[in-house]
């Protein structure tokens, strides 16, 4: 695991540029590197924070970096869900992934006509399976309701759910196992900078900077990326110079940093010529509902399980509710089981 604390921005001096810069170390921008990587490409990929001991005990991180502002009634603790460290949100992650539903690709009443989904389900499949492949997705077989799909999970469930699949089977609800990324070692959550990483952090066309906050990016005449300001805490600054440049900051740090590029050439910041960039943002927007059940032979194991449910999915789309997943969760609390 990378554990240096120091930033050494001396790398951005090389006479070369790099054959890719990616900026962000998060689940995108580590997956991204580790394919370029293995094919030869010469990668450099910048990080603004350190590990986590750093982002929680430096409070630069959170008061001068981390800032931001919201309009609209959409306040979220982000704070609580996303971080500048290494490995990025996969930091808080659980490990749950699941597909989007192939209806969400499709026209319905919530896809402006004139301006419909430019990928298809189909053509996105083939890479939802890379995807499971590099993060050890293991889940049961699943109902008819859940997104198709054409190859099995990369690895089988050891998680059993039948207490919740029996139950809501009862009023006639199908609960699927929840696709989970899987840890090759302890702790159970599945964190980049443990479990992708360091299998291609030593390859001599790899360069990771950490403590590198790039700023902005500068374009030409011709409104080609030519480099991307970087400074550290301590007030260093430098540019790094690379053919291709990829963002991959999260859904707040990437508009942030497309908007604060505004230049000549791009007078409302890159790719925001219709004003639409920071905007749409949204979380983990949820309803709960709780209830327990005395305590029986199947309940008594102090784990949670969780199961999903798409099988509703289109009829609360028709009635107007947007796309609605169901999540169910049990717990084991004393002296009752509860149901979530």
């Amino acid at each position: 695991m990378f554990k240096n604390d120091n930033s050494d921005i001396t790398p951005l001096d090389a006479s070369e540029p790099f054959d890719v810069c990616i900026i962000g170390s998060g689940p995108a921008g580590t997956t991204l590197a580790k394919s370029l990587v293995e094919n030869g490409v010469r990668t450099l990929m910048l990080e603004s924070g350190y590990g986590l001991v750093r982002w929680l005990t430096d409070k630069r991180f959170k008061k001068n970096l981390a800032d931001f502002e919201v309009s609209g009634d959409a306040e979220y603790p982000v704070e609580n869900t996303r971080g500048m460290l290494l490995g990025g949100t996969s930091n808080f992650w659980t490990g749950r992934c699941e597909r989007f539903h192939p209806l969400d690709f499709e026209n319905h009443p919530y896809t402006p006509k004139d301006n419909p989904w430019p990928i298809s389900y189909k053509e996105i499949d083939p890479y939802y399976e890379k995807a499971e492949k590099t993060l050890n997705v293991r889940c049961g077989k699943r109902s008819k309701y859940a997104p198709a799909r054409k190859a099995p999970f990369p690895l089988s469930s050891k998680t059993d759910i039948s207490y919740l699949k029996n139950i809501f089977s009862k009023i006639g609800v199908t609960v699927d196992d929840s696709p989970t990324a899987t840890p090759r070692k302890i702790p159970r959550f599945f964190w980049f900078q443990k479990e992708v990483l360091p299998g291609f952090l030593k390859a001599p066309n790899f360069t990771l900077i950490t403590g590198a906050t790039v700023t902005r990016l500068v374009g030409d005449s011709d409104k080609k990326i030519i480099g991307a300001v970087v400074r550290t805490l301590d007030g260093e600054k430098k540019m790094a110079r690379a053919k291709k440049y990829v963002v991959a900051c999260g859904g707040i740090a990437t508009p942030r940093l497309l908007m604060l590029s505004k230049s000549e050439q791009f007078p409302n910041g890159i790719g925001n010529t219709y004003d639409r960039v920071g905007r749409g943002f949204n979380e983990h927007p949820a309803v709960n509902f709780y209830a327990q059940l005395p305590h029986q032979r199947d309940t008594l194991i102090p784990t949670n399980k969780i199961g999903r449910s798409h099988q509703f999915y289109d009829a609360f789309r028709s009635e107007g509710l947007w796309s609605i997943l169901h999540v169910f969760r049990q717990s084991w609390v004393l002296p009752h089981h509860n149901i979530h």
